[in-house]
């Protein structure tokens, strides 16, 4: 008995059709590959034709004459301007068995393997990225809000050097915490020693280092950071007097602490935005971030949150983002990444890496 023949795919622009009916309802079957074509036959992106190709289970013509596995995925590559990174994502889920569909904005949505399309409703959507890209806040914020407006996640596969990839769930947030600030009533006097501000007088600060762990005290002085000064010289409740004994307003001590600390002023506009949504708000350098925050009194419990602030518009490079997510999920933390919206809000992304599923 003669072997059924493979089905045959005609390349016709970015598409692979196969016209025999029979041949293109066999592909479709329950791994629903490609678009069943009025009047018979099967529409195949060439990211679905070149799996298929590589599984052995079509062949393909471009121009009447056959091109083979290597040949379609150079093809791929080079003549539709979709990277080799995207197939390589395309091609790990299909062998983790899920429907894969192509779908715009997003490369693709993500469907539980061996069951109807007409039945199964997809609950991810997908965008693959190589490692040498750049993380870019506001596209990746965008991609998330348009996920959740439409009721699903939003995943993402980064390819490395090697063709390992990673998966990590993305997501838009808003954290909120339970200690809302309390300026003291009193003014405090405080000075700025070395790129640091010092109080001496212990007992003015007592209040707010118990309820919201402003500070430090170290021997006999209680240390604040430069973005917990610049909070408080803010809110009229800490004046600082410089070495030679000049008080300073808000914008002059930003200025001159700029010189200490690296981007102040970006630091200081997210800390006190995590003040205002009732966090408590301590330094992150242990970890890499810029802050550790707590949703609740931290004698009671560890940081919920590494936030970190981005660099607009480029963002950090995907190797940064990787590290600091696994470095959060170590220390059983969320990473949340921080940037500036086009209307001056603040906006936070939580980055989280997972297993993929649908």
């Amino acid at each position: 008995m003669n072997p059924t023949p493979l089905p045959l795919a005609e390349i016709e622009g970015e598409l692979a059709v196969v016209r025999d009916t029979a041949q293109g309802n066999r592909l479709y079957g329950k791994h629903c590959y490609g678009q069943p074509l009025p009047g018979g036959g099967l529409e195949l992106s060439l990211l679905e034709a070149a799996y298929l190709s590589e599984q052995g289970r079509i062949r393909v013509n471009l121009g009447g004459a056959p091109l083979d596995f290597p040949g379609l995925l150079r093809h791929l590559v080079s003549e539709t301007g979709i990277g080799y990174h995207r197939y390589a994502g395309y091609r790990d889920l299909k062998s983790r068995g899920f429907i894969v569909k192509l779908t715009s904005p997003f490369d693709f949505s993500l469907f539980p393997g061996g069951t109807s399309l007409r039945r199964a409703l997809s609950k991810k959507f997908v965008d693959v990225y190589s490692e040498r890209e750049s993380f870019l806040p506001e596209r990746m914020y965008e991609k998330a809000e348009r996920a959740e407006e439409l009721r699903k996640a939003y995943m993402v596969e980064v390819v490395d050097e090697e063709g390992d990839i990673t998966y990590y769930d993305v997501s838009a947030t808003s954290p909120r915490g339970t200690v809302p600030h309390e300026t003291p009533k009193h003014v405090v006097e405080g000075s700025l020693l070395g790129g640091r501000v010092i109080v001496f007088d212990l007992g003015s600060l007592s209040g707010l280092f118990v309820r919201e762990f402003v500070g430090q005290v170290r021997g006999r002085c209680h240390q604040l950071s430069l973005v917990e000064a610049a909070f408080l010289l803010k809110r009229g409740a800490l004046l600082v007097s410089t070495e030679d004994g000049n008080d300073m307003d808000l914008e002059a001590f930003l200025e001159l602490g700029s010189r200490h600390e690296r981007d102040l002023p970006g630091r200081f506009s997210l800390y006190e935005e995590l003040k205002e949504r009732g966090l408590l708000v301590k330094t992150g350098f242990k970890y890499g971030a810029y802050f550790r925050a707590y949703r609740e009194d931290p004698e009671c419990s560890h940081a919920d949150f590494l936030v970190h602030l981005l660099p607009l518009p480029e963002g950090p490079g995907w190797p940064e983002v990787s590290r600091s997510v696994r470095v959060a999920h170590g220390v059983r933390k969320k990473m949340l990444f921080a940037f500036p919206g086009k209307g001056g809000e603040m906006r936070f992304l939580r980055v989280e890496r997972v297993k993929p599923s649908c």
